[in-house]
């Protein structure tokens, strides 16, 4: 089988003409939203009922594509906004930086969780009940905590709110594959991971915003709203999975179909392999205040600059991928990806720590290919599996999560001195993932608009 375009299809000229030649640079910020973005701004009502599987009577093709954008921007949100009033928080309740460290990570526990259980049970109950119930539960967490007078009532519906989101987040995944054809999924998945990428730069800005005008609770009104929003939307979803579709054994079994997906060799070492650059991509996060202010002594309003520089560079990743559908083979894309980081990553280790803009330049490589790999990624796991969506959107999102998370561990040792640390975690995990990949390649297994 030749190599295809990682949205499923090879994109003729005649399509491009006839569909609105998609590579171009995206419009959402300047005028009609993310949908210009993935479609031309010639398409009219017929060609959009050919862009969806399954029709959404009342949201449409732009409302489906709003909310699942939503979805995926409720993680950095919910983990991010309500940083700036920490400070608050400590003095409101008495309580120490530990505590409060502790709501971060129940949340980021359960979401984790709830990202892992959640798509397969999908997979058995229908996507529409998990969405409803994701947003209900979301909302009444962030309820719990506009309504908190202590610092583990606080944490106990941090808990809630994780549960619910993450319900929503490996729905959301899932639904890219039920709802949109070949045609337009890769982009679609471009779009989303792009605003998945402003999330994290916009958070915190929104939440020290609102505490210049309010208190902490507002944050916690602010996100009640959005779990509102989304529970609206979830209402009026049209299910994307017949009954005669859906798995048919019990709840447990729907979980067990995890196993089964990651027996699939077509599926599992390739998502190892993309996951693989989550790890250093966390690192820096977890590291970049440090080298900017401790090893170059820069200000904090000079660090914020560097670090706003290289969250647009992130950006840049998936529209990067987008404008490279249809002109680069995935196959190629991927050879392109890896070595780019590993370039970046050798170029940090030898010249990262000469000065603040080298080592920006250095990494400032590595974010925009790491960042373009994950939509690429996402887009060929979905075609691996047939069924079992729910299950394999859930293992792409945990498994780059929980790869995100080793990390943050690995970094905090710091065995090398922070700059090092972050260039050897780059060189290490980078080179594994491009090993796993070419080990692919050069093996029998038939991998969908791969090889």
């Amino acid at each position: 089988m030749s190599a295809r375009a990682a949205d499923g299809a090879s994109v003729s000229k005649d399509n491009r003409n006839r569909q609105g030649d998609p590579s171009g640079f995206p419009c959402f910020i300047i005028r009609r939203g993310c949908y210009n973005t993935i479609m031309s701004k010639k398409t009219n009502d017929k060609n959009e009922k050919t862009n969806m599987l399954v029709e959404q009577k009342y949201l449409g093709q732009k409302g489906m594509i709003a909310f699942i954008v939503i979805m995926n921007m409720f993680g950095p949100f919910s983990t991010d906004m309500y940083l700036p009033a920490f400070p608050s928080l400590v003095k409101a309740f008495g309580t120490t930086d530990a505590m409060m460290d502790l709501t971060l990570l129940a949340f980021f526990f359960f979401f984790s969780l709830g990202m892992l259980i959640f798509g397969p049970v999908s997979d058995k109950y229908g996507r529409r009940p998990l969405l409803i119930f994701g947003a209900v539960t979301y909302m009444a967490g962030s309820a719990g905590c506009f309504l908190s007078s202590g610092i583990w009532m606080l944490i106990a519906f941090r808990i809630v709110q994780g549960i619910g989101a993450g319900a929503m987040v490996s729905v959301s995944t899932a639904l890219i594959k039920d709802i949109f054809s070949e045609g337009i999924r890769g982009r679609m998945i471009g779009v989303v991971q792009t605003f998945s990428a402003i999330g994290p730069m916009l958070a915190p800005v929104a939440g020290g915003l609102i505490l210049k005008v309010a208190t902490w609770r507002t944050t916690f009104a602010v996100l009640i709203g959005v779990g509102l929003l989304c529970t609206i939307a979830a209402l009026f979803t049209q299910e994307t999975i017949p009954a005669e579709k859906r798995f048919a054994g019990s709840s447990g079994g729907s979980i067990g179909r995890l196993f089964f997906v990651l027996k699939n060799k077509s599926f599992a070492p390739y998502l190892l392999s993309a996951a693989l650059l989550n790890a250093p991509f966390m690192s820096y996060l977890s590291l970049c205040s440090f080298i900017y202010q401790d090893d170059f002594g820069l200000s904090a309003q000079a660090y914020s600059l560097f670090f706003a520089a290289n969250a647009g560079c992130s950006l840049c990743g998936p529209l990067l991928y987008i404008r490279l559908m249809g002109r680069m083979q995935p196959r190629s894309m991927n050879i392109l990806g890896f070595g780019a980081v590993i370039t970046g990553s050798v170029l940090l280790l030898f010249f990262g720590s000469l000065s603040p803009w080298m080592f920006f330049a250095s990494f400032a490589l590595c974010s925009v290919f790491i960042s373009m790999m994950r939509p690429l990624s996402t887009a060929i796991l979905l075609e691996q599996q047939e069924g079992d969506t729910g299950s394999v959107s859930s293992l792409i999102n945990f498994s780059n999560t929980m790869l995100g998370c080793v990390g943050m561990i690995i970094s905090g040792a710091r065995f090398f001195g922070d700059i090092r640390t972050l260039a050897a975690i780059l060189i290490v995990f980078a080179a594994a993932g491009t090993v796993i990949f070419a080990a692919l390649m050069r093996s029998d297994i038939e991998i969908k608009h791969l090889k």
